[in-house]
């Protein structure tokens, strides 16, 4: 007589919703697994289940043949503690559940991203998006730089006036600056968030702390130079008006 063999939903069901189960990292979370036999009926009280978890990439054991808890209607738990959810991306696990004498096993994976949500197709668009309108005003605030006048009018020998449009172009550099770092920013969360390792996120992350300590030393420097040239052409304008030449510099 053949044996009845015991099938994990995992088997049936949750082949298809597997990928979409996701765990936080670090952080405990119930694991339950319902066991049903071949004519469709939950497996009784008395049925035990063993799991099995594997580590992403390295394939190492996290957990090997742990006792599930059995909740008496087909359910089985494990509390995953947060040592088990540690490492990012995809971990696969095994059960091996019995009735009596008769066994059954399933198989399947779940995710474990930063924030316990896996990162979906319409997530990667916004998320790119998002990117993409930055770095495209990035290169449109360079592209426009070049257009700002960087000094005050003259003619061939002379200066004639003060422009006041090349104070902009101070401006727009502070403004790059801060869409370099929005960029870097940006870039390593969605990095640390969904990739499955931290390799990246840490690489830009590192970028991102090095340009903010710049940033302060920048300010200064950047503030003093405006400060500077406002007083130059106040003085300038006052010997304009009172008919002194100024030989323009080439």
């Amino acid at each position: 007589m053949k044996k009845t063999i015991l099938i994990c939903m995992v088997l049936l069901m949750l082949v298809t919703v597997a990928s979409a189960e996701t765990f936080t990292q670090s952080s405990s979370a119930n694991f339950t697994k319902t066991c049903t036999n071949s004519s469709g009926s939950i497996c009784n009280g008395g049925s035990t289940c063993e799991l099995t978890l594997k580590s992403p990439r390295t394939g190492s054991i996290i957990l090997q043949n742990v006792s599930m808890t059995n909740s008496g209607d087909g359910n089985f738990n494990y509390t995953l503690s947060s040592a088990n959810l540690a490492t990012l991306g995809n971990h696969d696990w095994d059960m091996f559940c019995c009735e009596g004498t008769n066994c059954g096993e399933g198989h399947g994976t779940f995710l474990v991203t930063k924030t316990g949500v896996e990162l979906s197709q319409e997530k990667a668009i916004i998320y790119m998006g998002m990117l993409a309108l930055l770095v495209l005003m990035f290169l449109a605030t360079l592209t426009a730089i070049p257009f700002i006048p960087s000094g005050n009018l003259k003619d061939e020998e002379f200066f004639i006036g003060i422009n006041n449009l090349k104070y902009f172009r101070p401006v727009a550099y502070a403004f790059a600056w801060g869409l370099s770092l929005a960029i870097l920013f940006v870039s390593s969360n969605i990095s640390f968030l969904y990739l499955e390792t931290e390799l990246m996120g840490s690489l830009l992350f590192a970028f991102f702390t090095m340009q903010m300590w710049m940033t302060l030393p920048a300010t200064i420097i950047w503030f003093l130079l405006i400060l500077r040239n406002i007083f130059v052409d106040r003085e300038m304008k006052q010997m304009i008006d009172r008919g002194v030449n100024i030989p323009s510099t080439p």
